[in-house]
């Protein structure tokens, strides 16, 4: 989870690695970043938290919702960060079904453009 400090700004990588190493701490939890996770910086902490002590994806995503306070977007992004760890496979079908995006845009079209955007070979022709 360490693994793109690499590509932040050298004059920012000291900053942002002591936040990380912040929120992966041992017996840090989702609450600890409560105050304030609104902020981008504190949610993003906040979802690490919920990660890094995670068993899977669905578990990262409750941790990160019992954290308090703005819980949609910290589990939003521990949604995204647990997708990256274990894959879009590890979550029950059944999550996907009522996913969407704009009007028209299904939980497929959604996957679909994920992988064309980081230049993955897309399996279906839409989009």
């Amino acid at each position: 989870m360490r693994g793109q400090l690499e590509v932040v700004p050298a004059e920012r990588r000291d900053r942002w690695a002591a936040l990380v190493e912040e929120a992966l701490a041992p017996g840090v939890h989702p609450r600890d970043f409560r105050e304030a996770n609104g902020w981008v910086v504190r949610a993003f902490q906040g979802a690490l938290a919920a990660v890094a002590g995670a068993s899977g994806p669905l578990d990262a995503i409750e941790r990160a919702v019992r954290g308090g306070n703005d819980t949609d977007t910290v589990a939003a992004i521990a949604g995204s960060l647990a997708g990256a760890v274990w894959g879009a496979e590890a979550l029950p079908a059944s999550h996907a079904q009522g996913l969407h995006g704009w009007p028209g845009i299904d939980g497929a079209m959604l996957a679909h453009r994920a992988r064309v955007a980081v230049g993955a070979s897309a399996v279906s022709g839409r989009g």
